[in-house]
């Protein structure tokens, strides 16, 4: 299995959109308490998939 189809079956078993929410114009970050909502930067939108293939890597959950 290919790195990108690996990020693609990341991305439904999380429940997150085909392209990991890179267009989407804001985020969500939760903690304990409260949740907060924060701009997707440019920034954000070019590294996130690195961020990803990370939890797939270390089989790591997203919470």
């Amino acid at each position: 299995m290919t790195i990108l189809q690996k990020l693609q079956q990341f991305y439904k078993e999380n429940n997150f959109k085909d392209d990991g929410c890179v267009s989407d114009d804001f985020f969500e970050s939760k903690f304990k308490l409260t949740t907060l909502k924060i701009p997707n930067s440019q920034f954000r939108k070019d590294v996130i998939h690195i961020h990803n293939i990370q939890h797939i890597l270390y089989n790591c959950d997203t919470t």
